[in-house]
């Protein structure tokens, strides 16, 4: 599980620190998480990783790699997530103004970023805030879409 953690958030090109705050633990204790010196996290983070990451909590916990490893697991092929707190913010005042802009433009209502997706796109725009719309669509076709043709 360690290095399924790992792959999946360097994947999504997040910050050890920044999904530990969107999933509420602290930055240590993902870090011994992905190091594989603590094993069994609670069926809520357990959860909250595999939302943020857009997997189900099983692809997260598997005790053996697929045959052509992690990397199969992709974005979108968690069913309907079953959060304890809301997937979006419930204001939009707490978006950040380049991904609200760029979710009420027409590329992104052309590109539809799944909740999973917005949420990553708003750690990443708090860690960029200089950030336009256009960057934060090119990290959601880069980073988070990278087999969408160009």
């Amino acid at each position: 599980m360690a290095n399924r953690l790992l792959t999946l958030r360097k994947k999504r090109g997040l910050t050890l620190l920044e999904v530990a705050e969107e999933v509420g633990i602290s930055g240590a204790y993902l870090s011994l998480l992905e190091r594989g010196l603590r094993k069994h996290p609670s069926e809520t983070v357990l959860n909250r990783l595999a939302d943020l990451y857009g997997v189900t909590p099983n692809q997260v916990r598997k005790p053996h790699p697929t045959p052509t490893g992690v990397d199969d697991v992709s974005v979108g092929e968690k069913p309907t997530p079953q959060l304890t707190r809301p997937v979006l913010p419930t204001s939009p005042t707490s978006l950040p103004p380049s991904v609200a802009t760029f979710l009420g433009s027409e590329n992104g209502d052309f590109l539809s970023p799944t909740p999973h997706e917005i949420r990553i796109l708003i750690v990443w725009a708090r860690r960029h805030p200089k950030a336009t719309a256009d960057e934060v669509m090119l990290f959601l076709v880069d980073r988070l879409r990278p087999g969408l043709p160009q």
